[in-house]
């Protein structure tokens, strides 16, 4: 059984008594398939978030699309956060230089993903410069 084929294809057209019986026989396996796929989905997802999409919506496909609309994810956000972690890190003198290089890497390719290329560039290398300058520095004075 194609459980996600009212996912996956538009809705036939209603069969009439003059349809064929391969349309009709078409139109039930995809009112099957929708009353299946609108059942899994309304109880994978939360009640609370089962009110907030329409009650009256049959259409597993349309079901998903008024869910996608409703609760997008916020980019700007995300990238907000991500770009605030990379500007406020520093070294802090303990552990290796490399794994705080690594981590301001990890973020960037991260912002990168947003779209913020250019910025990330710019940010990585002065902050490289900086870290390497205070890992030297210290590693300099706990020689002495």
């Amino acid at each position: 059984m194609d459980m996600d084929l009212a996912i996956r294809t538009e809705q036939p057209p209603t069969p009439t008594v003059a349809s064929s019986l391969e349309e009709k026989a078409k139109f039930e396996k995809w009112e099957r398939s929708n009353r299946m796929s609108l059942m899994i989905i309304k109880r994978a997802i939360p009640e609370v978030f089962r009110g907030a999409v329409f009650k009256d919506t049959t259409n597993a496909k349309n079901y998903l699309a008024e869910l996608e609309k409703r609760f997008a994810k916020s980019d700007k956000a995300e990238t907000s956060t991500i770009l605030k972690s990379l500007i406020s890190m520093k070294y802090k003198g303990n552990g290796h230089i490399r794994e705080y290089i690594m981590e301001m890497s990890s973020l960037a390719s991260k912002l990168k993903l947003h779209g913020l290329s250019p910025v990330v560039d710019i940010t990585m290398v002065e902050m490289a410069g900086v870290a390497a300058a205070e890992g030297l520095w210290s590693s300099a004075i706990t020689a002495v």
